[in-house]
Formats: C-alpha cells, sequence, structure tokens
C-alpha cells in the first residue's frame, strides 16, 4: 500500500503539472490567436482610414482644379460675349492670349490629377471624366471661338455633378 500511496503521491502533481501545462499551451495558443485577430482588423482600419485620406485628398485636387478650369472657362465666355461688339478691346490685347493660355494650362493641371491617380478613382469616375474631356476637346478648325468657349462651359457644367456624386460614393465606399 506505501508503494501506491506513493505512486499516488507523485502521479498527482505530474498529472497537475501536465494539466497546467496544457491549460497554458491552450490558453497561448487561443491569446496569439485573439492578438492576431485584433492586428488584422486594426492593420484593416489603418489601411481604410490611409485609403480615404488619399482619395479624400486626390479628389479635393482634382476638383479645386477643376473649379479653376471652370472660372477660367468662364471668363472666356464672359469676355466672347459681352465684348464682341469691339473686338479689338479684348482679343487683340495680350490679355486674350493669357487668358486662353491660362485656359490651357488649367486643363492641363486638370488631366495630369487624373493620369496620375487612375488607380484611385473608380471605373465609373475614370469613365465619365473621359467623357467629359471629350466633349470638352470636342471642337473643330475654324470653329467660331465664341461658340467654343460655351461648348466649354457647357461641358463643364453638364458633367461636374454627375463627377461629384462619383467622388463622393468612392470615397465614403472605402
Amino acid at each position: 500500500m506505501l508503494e501506491a500511496s506513493v505512486l499516488l503521491g507523485f502521479v498527482s502533481p505530474a498529472s497537475a503539472l501536465v494539466g497546467i501545462w496544457f491549460g497554458g499551451y491552450l490558453n497561448q495558443r487561443n491569446a496569439v490567436k485573439t492578438a492576431e485577430h485584433l492586428l488584422n482588423l486594426d492593420l484593416k482600419k489603418y489601411y481604410k482610414n490611409k485609403v480615404f485620406d488619399i482619395q479624400r485628398e486626390i479628389f479635393s485636387d482634382f476638383f479645386s482644379k477643376w473649379h479653376k478650369l471652370h472660372n477660367a472657362c468662364t471668363l472666356l465666355a464672359y469676355h466672347y460675349k459681352f465684348e464682341n461688339l469691339d473686338k479689338n478691346s479684348y482679343f487683340g490685347k495680350d490679355k486674350y492670349i493669357e487668358h486662353l493660355g491660362g485656359l490651357s494650362e488649367k486643363f492641363g493641371a486638370l488631366n495630369e490629377v487624373f493620369e496620375n491617380n487612375l488607380i484611385y478613382l473608380g471605373d465609373d469616375f475614370v469613365k465619365e471624366y473621359v467623357k467629359w474631356r471629350g466633349s470638352f476637346l470636342s471642337f473643330f478648325e475654324g470653329q467660331d471661338p465664341e461658340e467654343r468657349a460655351q461648348m466649354h462651359l457647357s461641358a463643364i457644367n453638364s458633367h461636374a455633378d454627375d463627377l461629384k456624386i462619383m467622388a463622393k460614393k468612392k470615397i465614403f465606399a472605402a
């Protein structure tokens, strides 16, 4: 009987140690899984916030340049409409060349933002912009300058709302 009590005295602590070790192992495994899960959630949240910030910045830059182009088109259309009685007062001067050059420069800046950020803009936005760009640039040789200015302005006005709605959807879907 002494042997049984010695054996029992040895087996009980050994089984307790094995139980503690096994429980610790299971607990550690679950703790590692939980930590990995929390890390993945944090990374997803971080990347989602980062994409949101990048898209917000891109669309802000895009629409800032869009409004500058709109203002330049409005100015040109205004001068064509209201100063065509005395064409030499505006069209014969450097101010006209400056405004026309400004229009080209602003269109180039807008197009550069678009081309550099295609991956963040979304397919619908890209299609709508390409459609707008086609209508904005569709003029023919010898076309009346006043008609061309009005065409530019109407192209901008007709696509602005659609592009803004698409941009908001893209930003807040991220």
